[in-house]
């Protein structure tokens, strides 16, 4: 068989090009068609799935406002030097460390401990006046419920009405901003 040269492979190229052109309009349109229906469809989902995360969002806050709170503890001036119950890791450098009460402490006792093992903060866990808090846990991990917010932490706890959901708002900085119980 002869070698072509580069001018005549050129040529058998762009006469192969016209033949596909003129052979495949139905394939083009259906290539166009379904880059439509993909887009159609992408905004669509999108559009549902914000709605989605709006309903989310608002019904996060709807059931924290239900919640009996906020509270921010009772301040402890000094932290228990035994074993902590419970240690919940929050961040990479902190944990919380949870002390069920022992006879004559008002409630459990939650500290917040850098990785250097300073105590950032401590104190008794109680809620509304005149109720008592006998035990709660740290369950799960940390949760955003919303992205470049401080996260929220799950757990529960058995106090005087009974055994039910608490949620904690620690800052980024390790900063306890409240904790809510359930009712």
């Amino acid at each position: 068989m002869p070698k072509l040269t580069e001018e005549e492979q050129d040529e058998v190229l762009r006469a192969t090009r016209k033949k596909l052109q003129g052979r495949w309009p139905i394939a083009n349109a259906c290539a166009l068609m379904a880059r439509g229906w993909l887009i159609s469809a992408a905004k669509v989902i999108l559009r549902i799935a914000v709605v989605l995360y709006t309903l989310y969002y608002a019904l996060f806050f709807w059931q924290l406002s239900t919640d009996d709170g906020p509270f921010t503890g009772s301040p402890r001036s000094d932290c228990p030097r035994r074993a902590a119950d419970q240690y919940f890791v929050l961040r990479d450098d902190q944990q919380l460390l949870v002390f069920d009460p022992e006879p004559g402490e008002v409630a459990p006792t939650v500290a917040l401990q850098k990785a250097s093992g300073e105590v950032e903060w401590c104190i008794y866990a109680v809620g509304m006046e005149n109720t008592a808090v006998y035990k709660l846990r740290f369950v799960g991990t940390r949760w955003h419920p919303i992205p470049f917010m401080p996260p929220y932490v799950r757990g529960w706890v058995n106090w005087s009405y009974g055994s039910e959901r608490m949620t904690w708002s620690i800052g980024h900085g390790g900063k306890l901003n409240w904790y809510k119980y359930s009712w």
